[in-house]
């Protein structure tokens, strides 16, 4: 009975999706010529603005307001195809827009420009003073923070609190924080960063006197402390999208599309100018390669996201 099988295809219904599966990657094929013509008529569109001296962000902010590869009209009906139908026009949507943006980027770089992660995260250009709560885990912390600079600077803080004012009002360069606890993000600190617009630059975790601590210390600033990319290191790049902007299926669309793996999703509420407002958290993995065309992506496409850090090795 157990070598019996419950259900067996049909030959033809198989050879059927097959055939229609070959005819939808010409297609795609196709589709994609035509984004790298419309990524060649944007790029020279645009070159002369480069050239007057605007930033990549400006350009690609006045491209946004064009409103690029704008979402198909959904289809009216009853018919429950139509769903499946619309939801597949909004994928389409979404990888079409991930591939425009690497495309492009490209065809910049052939004109002679060439954008980076820094254009869109600007660094933090300061000294090297951290400034923390003492405790055994900070101290840890701290400790492996001060391998990666080259004049680390140490001042003691009453609170956590105090610690990320002072670096928010530029007195003092990286405030040290607990990140996480047990792999949940702690709603407290979260909160911290959120209220100063802080960039969480470093990431470690620690381990206690005993070993067996699970926690995660950040170190934030102002800006943003790009790490360098290389074969050995996985980096991670957090970004935060309001929960009622665009649908964030469209942005994981997109990032698998580039190449990026997703690390974490999760979700918070931080109080703003408008009130209490739903935020999505989300890690992405590098996997190699560069956020460059992710973060153009978002620019030219996902309203209300914000970059929060960029860092390594997580795990």
């Amino acid at each position: 009975m157990q070598d019996e099988k419950i259900f067996s295809p049909e030959d033809t219904v198989v050879s059927s999706l097959s055939r229609i599966s070959s005819e939808l990657s010409l297609l795609e094929e196709e589709r994609i010529c035509e984004l790298a013509e419309l990524a060649e008529e944007a790029a020279e569109a645009t070159l002369s603005l480069f050239q007057a001296g605007m930033t990549g962000i400006e350009v690609l902010s006045l491209l946004s307001d064009e409103g690029l590869l704008k979402r198909e009209e959904e289809k009216d009906g009853e018919k429950e195809a139509l769903f499946h139908l619309n939801s597949f026009g909004k994928l389409i949507t979404s990888a079409d827009r991930a591939y425009f943006s690497e495309l492009y980027l490209l065809r910049l770089r052939r004109l002679g420009i060439s954008l980076s992660e820094s254009d869109f995260l600007p660094e933090y250009s300061g000294g090297e003073e951290l400034i923390y709560l003492r405790n055994a885990f900070a101290d840890e912390a701290f400790e492996v923070f001060s391998q990666d600079l080259n004049d680390p600077r140490v001042r003691y803080s009453g609170s956590l609190r105090d610690a990320a004012a002072r670096v928010a009002e530029g007195d003092g360069d990286y405030c040290l924080l607990p990140l996480e606890e047990r792999g949940s993000r702690l709603q407290a600190v979260a909160e911290l960063i959120f209220r100063h617009d802080l960039k969480i630059d470093m990431v470690t975790p620690v381990f206690g006197f005993d070993g067996s601590a699970d926690m995660k210390y950040a170190a934030c600033s102002k800006g943003f402390r790009i790490p360098l990319l290389r074969a050995d290191d996985d980096r991670y790049l957090e970004i935060r999208l309001p929960a009622d902007a665009d649908p964030i299926s469209e942005v994981l669309i997109a990032s698998e599309a580039l190449g990026l793996s997703i690390y974490r999703i999760s979700s918070a509420s931080f109080d703003t100018e408008d009130g209490r407002r739903q935020y999505f958290s989300l890690v992405l993995r590098d996997e190699g390669r560069e956020f460059t065309s992710f973060l153009a992506y978002l620019t030219l496409f996902s309203r209300g996201f914000g970059a929060v850090g960029i860092y390594k090795n997580l795990e």
